[in-house]
Parts: structure tokens; sequence; C-alpha cells
């Protein structure tokens, strides 16, 4: 079935679902209640303020529903920059971490082969991975898909490194370009 993710930031009303609908009443201060309902008029209200998440499970019976606090950004500059460009504290590996291979090619299947590898700058690396293939009138490889996997700092780097290492890096992944296979 479906799972739907909402955020509260005001008084609303939300069809979830073919037959569940959520509504959000917030009072000026930003603390109100969720009324989640479903088929025949079954209703449940879940205590929610401003800024939570209400996340609702569509299973076949009524809905499983969870109201989620927003996520804390972690204390530390390096790992706070890091969290704020999308790299959670699971996907910050440490410095020398065996993932980080120099080149590891996948099989090719079907005409599409992944390769993984690491591109470091100083004192930030990224493990990256991209998918080719192969154009079957050309025979020319095109990069399909890309993506950053990790990062690491190493661990005597300042704040200031990092942000310029980082951003070297970005520029690099982003210059990849990407040709969707047909």
């Amino acid at each position: 079935m479906a799972k739907r993710v909402f955020n509260i930031e005001k008084t609303e009303k939300f069809q979830a679902g073919m037959s569940t609908y959520v509504y959000i009443q917030l009072d000026d201060a930003g603390f109100g209640k969720a009324i989640v309902e479903w088929k025949h008029g079954e209703q449940k209200e879940f205590p929610v303020k401003k800024g939570q998440r209400l996340y609702v499970n569509m299973w076949g019976g009524f809905p499983d529903v969870q109201v989620w606090e927003q996520p804390k950004p972690p204390k530390d500059p390096i790992m706070r920059f890091l969290w704020e460009h999308g790299f959670p504290k699971k996907k910050v590996l440490p410095w020398n971490d065996a993932q980080f291979v120099d080149w590891d090619a996948s099989d090719d299947i079907g005409g599409v082969q992944g390769f993984t590898w690491t591109k470091q700058i100083e004192k930030v690396k990224f493990l990256m991975h991209r998918t080719e293939w192969t154009s079957s009138m050309s025979g020319n490889a095109r990069v399909g898909s890309k993506r950053i996997k990790a990062v690491a700092v190493a661990p005597d780097a300042t704040l200031d490194e990092v942000q310029r290492d980082f951003a070297a890096l970005k520029i690099y992944f982003d210059e990849i370009p990407v040709v969707p296979r047909p």
C-alpha cells in the first residue's frame, strides 16, 4: 500500500489515500492535533506541533500513524556541514575505511556496468559510483547515472579546509556528464 509523510506547518487538510484524510489543526502557538479519518468516519487524534512530521502508513486497515520530530543537526561543525549537504553520520566513513577503493568494476549486465572509485582532494575524499552503458550504434560508453556513496574527512582537517575541498570535489562530481539510456 502507500506510505506518506506530511510536514506540519499550518492548519490544512490532505487526502492521504483513496479513503484516508488527514486534518491538521494548529493554534497560534503552533500546537494542535492531527486527525486521521479512515473510510466511514472512523477517526483518531494525535497531538502535534509545528515543525514535526506525520508519517501515515496506509496498509489496508486503519492507517498506522507516527509523529516524528525533525532531525537535529550534529553539534560538531564539520559533521554539521556534511549533514547540511546531504551526508548524515551513516554516510561519513573513517578516513582509512576499506570501502575507499581506487577503482572497482562490477559485471556487465545487459550492457550496463557499474564502477566505484575514490576521489580525494587534500582533506576530503568521496566514494563515488557510476553506471555506464554502451551505445549499440556507436559503441561509445556513456555515464548513465552517478552518485556519491560516502565521504571521509581527514582527522586533522579544519572546517575551512573541509568546506574548500568539499566544494572542489562537488564541482568535479557535477561535471561528470550523464546520458540516460534510451
